[in-house]
């Protein structure tokens, strides 16, 4: 009977079974995590007990399985307040995405090419690292940056209404304010400490906010440390919370410098195989939040907005990662043109590809020499003719008083792509987009109107012949071969599935504009989180 024990018959019973009496009696309070880490930290057996290490690495510890009180219909409540909690979480994870890789990673329009690839390359990353930097001077750390989102009025905290307004960004579902109060509870139990009491109801602290997402993912990583290598199998991906990293090629060619604010590795949790793509190593002491497979397929299944952002981000990596592999080819040569110099002519064979090093060229199309389109420092051109196999879909003349260019032939080109396949994918992939807003501008201009966004908008519901307010296949197809009939029908279906990130088969208005680059800012996402 318990308390009547003698202190023999205690001792006694410690020599027989040393371990500690869990019973419901004394656990009944307690969630099953909680019992398996006490009986665990109570191990007779100092070879099998749990080191404090390996403590901090219990689901219970780290907030993954744990209630603090055991309830009434514990497992529904339970399961309701898991549920909340992955919706606040996949809300931080989406701000996270939308923030992140703006303005460190080398981007297409500020990267000059040049026989030494290698060193312009270098000279890039650090001008834009520096301008980096100097945006982000105010609030470098990760989290306060998803605070701020949430807590957009500035108050301090982070309320009940600031968790529905994003989660509802995030997820497309709107919260009452009794869900919205519970989404604040189940947040708060992934927390150390109680939520903060205000005046006007209860909210997250900065540091309540912080440790929801941050704490039981948190990873270090040394100087020279290498987080993954190229052709591994990836299960996690990481955002960085301070420090600096390099994205390299299998090959060891540095194609990105990323530093707070940044995150990497998603590719290949969006991939089949889960294989990385690149090698990641740190160049400083770098601290990350780390988000495994299993979470991040949890967070982009509660958010749509999440997934499509990623998505989106990753595909616009993979250019610049091939844009940036072409430059830093040795084989190029370096030409100089002048206004009013063609570059090449419609219905030309294909026989090299271009980047832009200085100046301002005009891409004319049509009988009427229309122009379409223009090309600036960092860009490239010509690689269609030669990824396809076709002529010439337009001439290409130099706009400015001088510009120069470095060519690289068909052969080399080829050469590159055939030993780089998630580049030559990317690269196609750039190559139907082309093609799809040539079509768009081309119909534009044709019917007397400019270019405009205005315009741009216009022709999306002119080609919308049923009225919809999405592009089918068919639509797609009327478009693309009323500019070229001779377009293979499957270029198209690789064009819809590239541009449908929210794989329906459709194309909407808003993937529609996405492609043009007056909407490449994303000034719609950053407008939705404020709203």
């Amino acid at each position: 009977m318990t308390g009547v024990s003698t202190d023999a018959e205690i001792e006694e019973r410690i020599k027989t079974d040393p371990r500690p009496p869990i019973t419901p009696e004394f656990t009944g309070h307690l969630s099953p995590s909680a019992v398996d880490l006490v009986q665990r930290l109570m191990e007779p057996d100092p070879e099998r007990r749990l080191t404090a290490r390996e403590m901090l690495s219990h689901p219970w510890v780290c907030g993954e399985a744990a209630a603090t009180t055991k309830m009434a219909d514990s497992a529904i409540k339970l399961a309701r307040f898991k549920d909340l909690r992955t919706k606040v979480e996949a809300g931080i994870f989406a701000v996270l995405v939308d923030k992140g890789n703006r303005d460190s990673t080398l981007s297409e329009a500020n990267i000059a090419s040049t026989p030494s690839g290698d060193a312009v390359v270098q000279s890039e990353l650090n001008r834009a690292e520096k301008e980096s930097t100097r945006r982000n001077a105010s609030s470098t750390h990760i989290m306060k940056r998803a605070f701020e989102v949430f807590d957009a009025e500035g108050k301090g905290y982070v309320s009940p209404g600031d968790l529905g307004r994003i989660v509802k960004v995030a997820t497309g579902k709107a919260l009452s304010p009794d869900e919205q109060r519970d989404m604040l509870a189940a947040a708060s139990t992934s927390s150390s400490s109680s939520p903060k009491a205000t005046g006007d109801g209860d909210g997250l602290s900065l540091s309540d906010f912080s440790e929801l997402f941050g704490r039981k993912n948190h990873k270090h990583f040394p100087r020279g440390h290498v987080i993954f290598r190229a052709g591994e199998r990836g299960d996690c991906m990481y955002f960085i919370n301070s420090g600096k990293v390099e994205i390299q090629t299998r090959k060891g060619q540095l194609v990105a410098r990323l530093q707070s604010g940044d995150f990497f590795g998603e590719g290949s949790l969006l991939d089949e195989k889960n294989v990385r793509f690149t090698t990641a190593r740190c160049t400083t002491p770098v601290d990350v939040i780390q988000i495994r497979k299993e979470e991040f397929d949890r967070y982009i299944a509660s958010s749509s907005e999440a997934k499509h952002a990623i998505k989106r981000k990753w595909r616009a990596r993979l250019l610049r990662y091939a844009k940036n592999l072409m430059r830093l080819q040795t084989n190029v040569k370096e030409k100089t043109f002048h206004k009013g110099d063609v570059i090449y002519k419609e219905g030309e064979q294909g026989k090299s590809m271009f980047l832009v090093n200085d100046g301002t060229l005009e891409v004319r199309h049509g009988r009427n020499d229309m122009a379409i389109h223009k090309y600036f420092r960092g860009d490239s051109f010509g690689e269609s003719s030669l990824i396809f196999e076709r002529p010439r879909s337009s001439t290409v003349i130099c706009a400015s008083d001088k510009c120069n260019l470095h060519e690289m032939l068909g052969s080399d080109f080829l050469a590159v792509l055939d030993s780089h396949p998630d580049a030559a994918a990317s690269l196609r992939d750039m190559c139907r987009k082309r093609l799809f807003k040539k079509a768009v501008k081309t119909l534009s201009l044709e019917r007397n109107r400019g270019l405009t966004n205005a315009d741009i908008v216009t022709a999306f519901h002119e080609a919308d012949s049923d009225g919809s307010g999405l592009l089918s296949f068919d639509e797609i197809k009327k478009l693309m071969h009323r500019m070229d009939p001779t377009i293979p029908e499957q270029e198209i279906r690789s064009l819809l599935k590239f541009v449908d990130i929210d794989e329906d088969g459709l194309i909407s208005l808003e993937e529609y504009l996405r492609l043009f680059r007056s909407f490449e800012h994303e000034e719609i996402d950053r407008k939705r989180y404020s709203s």
